[in-house]
């Protein structure tokens, strides 16, 4: 518990980084996206990279499972590599859809950022 947020994860490191962002040692996510839009979802794919190849070694002791370790050094850890080098974008609503209470489709748009 910080104040009146409550962080909760399996991994400490995590916890770490939100208090640190939290008592201002860090910027948050929000200082670097564009203030004028309604944003849904925000995608990082260096960070996804970095996730996924982390856990599937993580998962694939090159001990136990040797064939499948080298399988995914092979073909996935490479286009792990060429996902992280692509940049950072918004999934947005566009200017005046804003929801209105009611069930109904919107537009969305990508936003390079």
């Amino acid at each position: 518990r910080h104040g009146s947020t409550l962080l909760f994860s399996l991994d400490d490191k995590l916890v770490d980084k939100a208090l640190g962002t939290l008592d201002k040692r860090f910027p948050p996510m929000a200082d670097g996206l564009p203030k004028d839009v309604l944003m849904p979802i925000y995608f990082g794919p260096d960070a996804m990279a970095q996730l996924m190849q982390r856990e599937t070694l993580d998962s694939l002791p090159q001990d136990m499972e040797p064939v499948f370790y080298n399988a995914a050094q092979t073909y996935l850890m490479p286009k792990l590599r060429t996902l992280g080098g692509y940049g950072k974008y918004a999934l947005t609503l566009p200017e005046g859809s804003e929801p209105d209470g009611h069930w109904q489709w919107l537009p969305l748009e990508w936003k390079a950022l």
